[in-house]
């Protein structure tokens, strides 16, 4: 009898588990909520009866043992119900929170209070008086809105920046929102279902005409103001193709439950489809946590079955390189590893085109791109004008963004595909701001992050062969801007003769801004630009041939920048660079000019920190990451035994940002690595003071204050 449950239990969990996994790649329907239900019923049953033989087990010291598998079951039916009922009771540790209309005018206005408060240039993405006006207007209409409306009120103030990283936590279970189990891709023909629950898998390949009875256009243009985001190819992205049924909801088309979708089938038949909503947990499992492989073009599919990897094309002597997050570790795969095999295949395997596919590089360390774009600059195996081709698209994102813009101003590339969906320079490092009353997460970005030197910026990364995306070309699986690649053959440059000596003339060092220097080198019979800011981490890079078109002008290797030096006499004494429309005058630097962050990388620290103090106000404001470059400095020293130079370097981050826990915390550690615990304890303590939650510097001082 004992075993009877066990088998049983074992039997119903091990073939709902394989049904599960076979329903998986299109999930939701009853079937699919079948298989999970007798997953969870045969492991109940399988820990209940393991908890019964336990319990009769001859042993006595087993039976207490019984109580593990029995709290097992316990806490998985307690678990299965929650999620099943509303998932917000495992945040709230309880029922979720049902904001009065005064609380939620409460929740807004701290909103607004914390967006003022902490994001860094809230007044020059968005005029003070529309803000204020917006939120007055939201205000007012709270008493009278539906909850759903209420709450999609609260997303388009948050929207008001179009700031990317400032948004709604909406992938956090602490909202109840629901949506449909569908995607749609906007191709350059139009919105197309390209995925779908089993129940509705029929729809895929469909086109989108209506939801609502709503033109899909139109619905568009209605929800945009509603979504976080910098330009229309980053909104395209993050509008799946539907949007929230409580969106739809509150604006008094339809309810939560359920919506009306009219699509156009191949053969130009239209009907109306109903397709139930599924919770916020499912969907975000679906759509960003379920691994899936690509099944046709990366630009639509989800890939996060792997986060780089690389193949050869041995019929056109290709390297195609997909590079998808931008992380050095992901899955138990190293980027460090996949480039360093790169570079050993090359050494024996020709190279005709090498690809960098980034369309879905949603971002993550800044660090990653670097390394790959130092992977790739300077390595004429690669770095080859014509050869060199990196792919982007709309969710080409933040570091993914940085990326593209760095392999644009530091190699020979070409960028094909569509533009990405946010610029080189962004606001992010977002704090996570919780409303008081409903208790809502919200992200608020914090700093700013300049990945590029291109005047002006832009709010993307603009292609130099756009290549138009059909939805023909995804069902049939062909990839046409990996085509795009493979066809390109780069254009002749038309260059002037320019005399040896003259070249020789223009070698030199040239003022960029009070931190960055221009430097121009002879490399044969070629000039070479590099802008450098000296930080160890730097993304605001620029590495380029010049090419004369006449005795004193060149076109740069990157796009739309030209140079013309000037002279005094013989003597040349500035050049001028010219992005677009945009001008900046670099003045040549005497020969032995040093700038203070140099200084500080070739290992004079008291003397460029001196230099750095006396120009604070700069440093601390102008330079973006300053801090975290020079906190991060202070840490390499002290990796490197160098403790009374890493403590130089952050008592200086701390002369700059008295108002930082970091920076305190970081000195404090390093006068405990010097053996001083008497200032270590000064620091963490003020450490705390500025940041009462910090946890380290809590238990810093605690160790440190409880030591004999």
């Amino acid at each position: 009898m004992g075993r009877a449950p066990v088998v049983a239990g074992s039997v119903l969990f091990l073939g709902g588990g394989v049904w599960t996994y076979l329903l998986l790649p299109e999930p939701f329907g009853t079937r699919f909520w079948s298989a999970v239900a007798l997953t969870v019923l045969g492991l109940v049953i399988l820990l209940g009866g393991v908890a019964a033989r336990l319990i009769r087990a001859r042993r006595r010291w087993v039976r207490p043992l019984a109580s593990l598998p029995l709290l097992g079951a316990v806490a998985l039916v307690l678990l299965t119900a929650a999620i099943a009922v509303d998932a917000r009771v495992l945040v709230f540790r309880g029922p979720p929170p049902r904001p009065t209309a005064e609380e939620w005018q409460e929740d807004l206005d701290y909103l607004a209070e914390r967006m003022v408060a902490v994001h860094p240039n809230l007044d020059g993405m968005v005029p003070r008086a529309r803000f204020d006006s917006v939120v007055a207007a939201t205000r007012a209409a709270i008493p009278t809105a539906t909850e759903e409306a209420r709450l999609m009120a609260l997303f388009r103030v948050v929207a008001l920046p179009n700031d990317a990283h400032t948004l709604p936590s909406i992938f956090l279970p602490a909202f109840d929102l629901h949506l449909l189990p569908l995607q749609a891709y906007a191709f350059d023909d139009g919105p197309y279902v390209v995925r779908a629950g089993r129940a509705y898998r029929d729809a895929v390949g469909s086109r989108v005409i209506a939801v609502a009875g709503v033109p899909i256009g139109q619905l568009y243009d209605a929800f945009a103001p509603y979504i976080s985001a910098e330009n229309e190819y980053g909104r395209l992205d993050r509008w799946t193709g539907f949007p929230f049924a409580d969106w739809l909801a509150a604006q008094g088309l339809g309810g939560t439950d359920r919506a009306v979708v009219t699509l156009e089938r191949p053969d130009g038949t239209r009907y109306d489809l109903t397709v139930r909503t599924i919770g916020l947990l499912p969907f975000g499992y679906w759509t960003y946590a379920h691994r899936v492989a690509p099944t046709s073009s990366p630009a639509v599919s989800n890939d996060r079955r792997v986060a780089f990897w690389y193949e050869y094309d041995a019929s056109t002597e290709s390297l195609y390189f997909d590079f998808n997050q931008s992380r050095f570790e992901w899955g138990g795969d190293s980027l460090g590893t996949v480039l360093a095999s790169i570079g050993e295949f090359l050494d024996t395997h020709p190279c005709e085109r090498f690809i960098v596919d980034l369309r879905n590089n949603g971002g993550g360390d800044l660090a990653a791109a670097v390394a790959v774009a130092d992977f790739i600059a300077g390595d004429e195996r690669l770095d080859r004008r014509g050869h060199l081709f990196v792919l982007i698209g709309r969710r080409t994102f933040s570091a993914g963004a940085v990326g593209a813009a760095l392999l644009r101003n530091t190699t020979s590339a070409i960028l094909l595909g569509e533009p990405t969906g946010q610029g080189p320079v962004f606001y992010a490092g977002p704090e996570i701001v919780t409303l008081p009353n409903s208790g809502l997460p919200i992200a608020i970005s914090t700093r700013q992050t300049v990945g590029t030197l291109s005047d002006p910026p832009g709010d993307r990364v603009e292609p130099d062969v756009a290549v138009a995306y059909m939805h023909d070309d995804y069902f049939a699986g062909r990839d046409p801007v990996r085509e795009a690649a493979l066809r390109y053959e780069a254009p002749s440059l038309a260059t002037a003769e320019v005399d040896s000596a003259a070249l020789a003339g223009y070698a030199g060092r040239y003022r960029y801004s009070t931190h960055q220097v221009a430097e121009i080198t002879l490399d044969g019979a070629r000039l070479r630009l590099r802008v450098d800011d000296f930080l160890p981490v730097s993304v605001a890079r620029l590495r380029t041939t010049l090419y004369p078109t006449s005795e004193n002008t060149f076109v740069a290797g990157v796009p739309g920048l030209r140079v013309t030096f000037a002279a005094r006499g013989t003597v040349v004494s500035a050049m001028v660079l010219q992005w677009d429309e945009a001008e900046r005058m670099a003045v040549r630097l005497p020969d032995g000019h040093r700038y203070p962050l140099e200084l500080l990388r070739e290992g004079a620290i008291v003397e460029g920190a001196a230099a750095i103090l006396r120009d604070s106000s700069y440093y601390a404001s102008a330079v973006p990451g300053f801090e975290a470059n020079i906190n991060g400095l202070g840490y390499r020293y002290l990796r490197e035994g160098r403790a009374d130079d890493a403590i130089t370097v952050f008592r200086l981050n701390v002369a700059l940002f008295p108002a930082s826990a970091n920076t305190y915390d970081s000195l404090g550690e390093g006068y405990l690595v010097l053996g001083d615990t008497a200032q270590a304890l000064a620091s963490y303590r003020q450490a705390l003071a500025l940041a009462p939650d910090s946890r380290n510097a809590r238990d810093v001082l605690a160790r440190l204050e409880s030591a004999p």
